[in-house]
């Protein structure tokens, strides 16, 4: 370590900030991810049924408090972390690691699953055959709205044994639709002709965030490098708790800039190993002293947010070489036509041409001659 007694000053610093958070200090550490269960779950902003209505007939069933209360063993997390999310579990039929929020929405709500234990179970199972419970959930809610359109699938709502056959069927590629089911749900959806049945974006599930209701995190799913992601540039803290920041999530205009700064600091949290839970308490400027004293290499705030411009910018050139291109950051058509309880839809059109022009992109989404130079990413012209 470079300079290990300013590394322990800034890292007092952190930790008090880390203390101080409601969010960091107390509800994570007391409920883990699972406490979204309920702030999101009352505002609408969780979805069930494949996206087809919101969850809260099942908040009192699947929330943070009913799994701390009922199946908690233990805290755990990362070595070190004073946050330790993470929940060590148990039923009747096994002990393990989770679920987390996103796993009790995909194998609960959005499966039409209303029994907390059987979605403990189902989760123990993607855990044992690693598979992703998001993707596993997205892939089993179209192929129970498939089947509920006539199209035989066999996942039937609310019945955790169809849930669990569909998932070892998928992890075993056992028959048509379980061969399908491994390709994840957009392939399933146009196997049977049903695209709009599928709830992703460029091949990627859509996790537990209704952007109907969250304008900002709509836009972050279509913008999104790798797709459907809520974790490359969460808008929950904007628009929901109020880290750093609380913005209207329902408005529009704006949520471009705002947006972009989460992405790049999602890109640097990720390039330095760091949890971006840590980011409801904590700066950019937090993290780039802590850098610098680990490397002894100085920098800022801004000179951290600009390695993350610089590598979302060469994820973009990336994507784009391979063939996607401003079509590709699209939402799926539920999400722009269909309106959710609050009567909304979520705008895209205009936050995305103003997420291009604030990104230094051309209107097709392509980084300009100008930005690359800026970046010091001439050589990557396309």
């Amino acid at each position: 370590m470079a300079n290990p007694e300013d590394f322990e000053f800034f890292l007092y610093e952190v930790k008090k900030m880390i203390a101080a958070n409601p969010v960091t200090s107390t509800a994570l550490p007391r409920f883990g991810t699972a406490m979204l269960v309920g702030v999101l779950g009352k505002r609408g902003l969780m979805p069930a049924d494949n996206y087809r209505a919101d969850a809260g007939a099942y908040v009192d069933a699947l929330s943070g408090e009913r799994l701390a209360d009922e199946f908690l063993v233990r805290r755990s997390g990362c070595w070190g972390c004073p946050i330790q999310c993470g929940r060590q579990t148990k039923t009747d039929k096994g002990e393990g690691h989770g679920p987390e929020y996103e796993t009790i929405w995909a194998l609960g709500s959005n499966l039409g699953i209303d029994d907390l234990g059987a979605v403990v179970e189902l989760n123990y199972l993607c855990n044992e055959l690693g598979l992703d419970t998001i993707s596993v959930g997205g892939t089993l809610a179209c192929a129970m709205e498939l089947d509920e359109l006539g199209e035989p699938t066999g996942v039937r709502r609310g019945d955790p044994a169809s849930a669990q056959a569909a998932i070892e069927a998928l992890a075993t590629r056992s028959g048509h639709v379980g061969d399908r089911m491994a390709e994840g749900s957009r392939s399933l959806a146009e196997s049977f002709g049903r695209p709009e049945a599928a709830m992703q974006v460029k091949g990627l599930e859509l996790p537990a965030y209704d952007p109907r209701g969250m304008q900002g995190q709509g836009l972050g799913y279509a913008t999104s490098n790798r797709g459907g992601c809520h974790l490359r540039g969460n808008m929950v803290g904007f628009e929901v708790l109020g880290t750093p920041k609380l913005v209207d999530r329902e408005a529009v205009g704006g949520k471009a800039g705002l947006l972009i700064v989460a992405q790049h600091l999602g890109a640097a949290l990720d390039s330095l190993s760091l949890c971006k839970f840590s980011s409801f308490a904590l700066s950019e400027e937090h993290y780039a002293r802590l850098y610098s004293a680990v490397t002894g290499f100085e920098i800022g705030g801004q000179e951290l947010l600009l390695a993350g411009e610089r590598i979302w910018n060469l994820e973009r050139l990336y994507n784009l070489r391979e063939g996607f291109t401003c079509a590709d950051d699209r939402l799926p058509t539920r999400l722009l036509s269909e309106p959710n309880a609050r009567g909304e839809v979520v705008q895209l059109e205009e936050m995305l041409a103003e997420y291009y022009r604030f990104r230094g992109w051309t209107p097709e989404g392509v980084p300009t001659e100008a930005k690359l130079k800026q970046l010091g990413l001439e050589r990557y012209l396309v």
